[in-house]
C-alpha cells in the first residue's frame, strides 16, 4: 500500500516516483541482507530476495544489475552504517583512550549482532577475486572503507590533541 503525503493545504499526494523507487530499493536491500546472511552469497537467489521484499525480480533488476550489484550495494550500506556507528561511539569518549575503547566495544557488539557478516564478506571476496571487473569494484569499496576508518581516526586524534605517528 502506498502512503500518501498531505501538503500544507491539506491535499493528499501519492509518493513521487523517486520516493517509490527509494522505498523499493530499501526493501530490496533489507531483504538481500537477510537472505545473504541466512543462505550465504552463493545460495541466495535474486528470486528469493525479490519475493522476501515483496517485489518481482524485474523490480530487483531495474534497481540493481544483478546479484553482484545487489551484494555490493548491501555491503556498502553495511559499511556506511558501521562507519556512522563508529563515529558516534568515538564522539562519546571524553578522552582519546575512551573514544578508542568505545569504538572497539562497538565493533565487538556489531560482530556479536551479525556473526555471519564476516564469513559472508569473505565468501563474496573469494568469489570476486577471480572476476577482474567485480574484483576492482570490491577493491574500490574496500578502499573507501579504509578512508572512512582513516577519517575517523584523524578526527578523534584532532579532537583529543593526539598527533598520529
Amino acid at each position: 500500500m502506498l502512503s500518501v503525503k498531505r501538503d500544507a493545504t491539506g491535499t493528499d499526494h501519492p509518493p513521487s516516483r523517486v520516493e517509490t523507487q527509494a522505498r523499493t530499493r530499501a526493501a530490496l536491500l533489507a531483504a538481500a541482507r537477510e537472505c545473504f546472511l541466512e543462505r550465504g552469497f552463493h545460495d541466495a537467489s535474486v528470486g528469493e530476495i525479490a519475493r522476501r521484499a515483496g517485489y518481482t525480480t524485474g523490480a530487483l533488476y531495474s534497481n540493481f544489475g544483478g546479484k553482484d550489484d545487489l551484494f555490493l550495494a548491501m555491503l556498502d550500506e553495511h559499511l556506511v552504517d558501521r562507519a556512522q556507528s563508529q563515529r558516534h561511539r568515538m564522539a562519546e569518549g571524553a578522552t582519546f583512550e575512551e573514544a578508542v575503547r568505545a569504538a572497539a566495544r562497538d565493533l565487538h557488539r556489531a560482530g556479536e549482532r551479525e556473526p555471519g557478516m564476516t564469513p559472508l564478506t569473505v565468501e563474496f571476496w573469494t568469489y570476486a577475486a577471480s572476476r577482474p571487473e567485480l574484483r576492482e569494484r570490491a577493491r574500490a569499496l574496500q578502499a573507501r572503507q579504509i578512508e572512512w576508518i582513516a577519517d575517523l581516526v584523524r578526527g578523534v586524534c584532532e579532537r583529543h590533541g593526539v598527533r598520529p605517528g
